[in-house]
């Protein structure tokens, strides 16, 4: 789920006809490369190992109703020394449904497991977009000590739903009646988005850099309160991460595949920070 709900909503054709542009351009597999059961899900990944043993592991989550392939360009623009990790969550691309709950300490808790089970050893780089921004923040917040850094394009705020209907009341029904378009995974990660959040910590620990990539192209339907909440939510965002500034990037909702090379430029500067 984006940071821009109702921009999802409204943009959802466009941006998977987008994605499927992208993906035939794409010399990278269709679909991850490896399948692994957790909790009695089969999860399809595609890791990519690296040399140079020093550096994190990069960490993909995509947003809500999208897979790994949203990720294509950003892969294709870093080098074959970083080491990168991707996959399907349960529900979604080549992966199997999913029978446990789909609030972000879960999805969080999943991708522990999936990680250790796979074998890819911390430190890692989390990069999350939308929904699965707020969903790499959750596992930062779970084990810190396991993260070197964290990109986040358009995360979906931990009250982003309740302030859009407090605010934003338009926007919202307009939101409720679209979740009827969703898919069943995609419809229960909607409705546990905010699940399990009050017990986290309200602020990230200081010690884990972040750089913060908000989209600066606002659709007709971002306009006025909306948008006015879009840009108090980013703040909040920052002083809850300690980012150094918000970036904005001439791009709409999917950062990652309209303007990848800045989503390459964030990893990599986190990448050679000094630990």
């Amino acid at each position: 789920m984006p940071n821009t709900l109702l921009l999802k909503v409204s943009m959802w054709l466009a941006s998977s006809l987008v994605i499927v542009t992208l993906t035939a351009c794409s010399s990278l597999p269709t679909t991850p490369n490896t399948t692994i059961r957790i909790n009695q899900s089969r999860i399809a990944y595609q890791y990519q190992p690296s040399q140079q043993a020093q550096l994190p592991t990069v960490v993909f989550q995509s947003g809500l109703g999208d897979d790994h392939t949203v990720w294509r360009a950003v892969l294709q623009g870093l080098n074959q020394q970083v080491a990168t990790f991707s996959y399907d969550r349960p529900g979604y691309g080549a992966s199997s449904q999913a029978s446990s709950p789909r609030d972000p300490c879960q999805l969080a808790q999943e991708q522990h497991q999936l990680l250790k089970a796979v074998g890819v050893r911390p430190p890692y780089l989390l990069v999350g977009h939308s929904l699965g921004g707020l969903y790499e923040y959750v596992y930062a917040t779970l084990y810190p000590e396991e993260v070197a850094g964290l990109v986040l394009l358009d995360p979906t705020h931990p009250q982003h739903l309740t302030r859009m209907q407090a605010e934003a009341p338009q926007a919202a029904r307009m939101l409720s009646e679209a979740t009827l378009l969703f898919t069943s995974t995609a419809r229960q990660e909607f409705k546990a988005q905010q699940t399990c959040l009050h017990q986290l910590k309200p602020e990230l620990a200081v010690n884990i850099p972040v750089r913060l990539l908000v989209s600066s192209k606002r659709s007709v339907l971002e306009q006025g309160a909306f948008a006015q909440l879009l840009a108090e939510l980013a703040q909040d965002w920052q002083r809850k991460t300690h980012a150094p500034q918000i970036q904005a990037i001439n791009s709409g909702h999917y950062i990652q595949t309209e303007q990848p090379q800045a989503v390459v430029a964030a990893i990599h500067e986190l990448l050679t920070l000094k630990p």
